[in-house]
């Protein structure tokens, strides 16, 4: 399956220094040449957590946007760490122009413009030009990370008749949620997204936690829910099981509310803000536009 990709952006603005001090750019134009070694995150960016690895390709274009040449760098890996990009030096000609494009989480498995990701990873995207003309001075270029992957979170509500709730707690709750592929591959160059095969050993079975699958029109989930019954009064359950047609689109949050009621399932869907990922540092922040 592909689909189309529509951008929704997370700020992220990147800094080209010449040292770790950010000179001035005067300071350097007799090289013609500028050094990225670190990056300035806006207020709830994404990458300040240390050691993450991105991957990065810059690419020389013509006036017209078209490569002249093979990729400056090709999926190389870099580190960030408290604001400052590690890796091989990389100097970009002030006289040229590039096209710089770079992702999160870092993967080997790239080929033919496809980037792999993995259920569940939080992935990023970028690309921007150098020079930036909507820059203050050479130095400086802004980057605007997008959201590759569609966020989901579950939430149930209890709708049934009086007699199921009594005997059957809703606190006794179990829940999986199948129908999601191991892994994707993002076309970086045309927007797509191409699925991979179905793993039903994904298992989804949390509330109030924050998923990310990839984009498609194509989901059919598998829905199992199961609510014991008031031991040792009642030592069976309640089992309710459906397959549901969904649509997840890129970059977009959603909030699936499963309604049970005592013989069958409803469920609803809806749009909402990127929900922040936090691991320590790490905080990945963006919002729904319309």
């Amino acid at each position: 399956m592909r689909c189309n990709l529509k951008y929704k952006p997370l700020s992220l603005i990147m800094i080209i220094c010449f040292t770790c001090g950010c000179v001035d750019v005067e300071l350097f134009l007799e090289s013609k040449k500028v050094e990225i070694l670190c990056v300035e995150n806006s207020a709830y960016e994404s990458l300040n957590e240390k050691n993450q690895e991105i991957g990065l390709f810059i690419t020389e274009i013509g006036s017209n946007s078209a490569p002249l040449s093979g990729k400056l760098l090709n999926n190389s890996k870099f580190i960030l760490n408290d604001n400052r990009i590690f890796g091989d030096p990389i100097y970009l000609e002030t006289s040229k122009k590039y096209i710089v494009e770079s992702y999160y989480p870092y993967t080997a498995d790239v080929s033919d413009n496809m980037i792999k990701f993995l259920h569940n990873d939080n992935s990023l995207f970028s690309r921007s030009y150098f020079p930036d003309k909507s820059s203050s001075s050479l130095n400086k270029m802004n980057v605007v990370f997008e959201h590759v992957a569609s966020q989901v979170e579950f939430e149930f509500i209890d709708s049934r008749d009086s007699v199921s709730k009594a005997c059957y707690p809703f606190s006794n709750l179990k829940f999986s949620i199948k129908g999601f592929c191991g892994y994707y591959y993002y076309d970086y160059l045309n927007n797509t997204i191409t699925k991979g095969p179905v793993d039903y050993n994904l298992v989804i079975n949390e509330v109030k936690k924050q998923f990310y699958i990839a984009p498609g029109d194509d989901y059919v989930i598998d829905i199992d829910v199961q609510i014991m019954g008031d031991a040792p009064y009642y030592t069976d359950s309640q089992i309710i099981r459906k397959k549901a047609h969904c649509t997840f689109n890129y970059s977009n949050s959603y909030l699936i509310t499963i309604n049970i009621f005592s013989d069958k399932l409803f469920i609803s869907k809806t749009i909402r803000d990127w929900i922040p990922e936090k691991r320590d540092d790490l905080i990945i922040y963006s919002k729904i536009k319309n």
